[in-house]
């Protein structure tokens, strides 16, 4: 009885150290290509955040221009 304890003990250490050790990928090497492929990318997200600036600038600038107007036109802003 102790033996066939011993065993399925073992078995398990032997099973939780293989599970846990760590796995030694290969990491690719950074190229032109990737690097250039990651500014690119970057590139795109400033320009789409400079381009939701512009037209959250623009809204912003239209109802300060309709609000001088009602102010104009009605001596109070609606």
């Amino acid at each position: 009885m102790k033996i066939n304890k011993s065993v399925w003990c073992s078995l398990i250490v032997l099973m939780f150290a293989f599970s846990c050790g760590e796995s030694k990928k290969k990491e690719e090497p950074v190229t032109e290509e990737t690097a250039v492929e990651t500014v690119d990318e970057a590139a795109i997200k400033a320009a789409q955040i400079a381009k939701d600036s512009l037209q959250q600038l623009k809204i912003a600038d239209s109802i300060k221009q309709d609000s001088l107007r009602q102010v104009k036109e009605h001596g109070h802003v609606h």
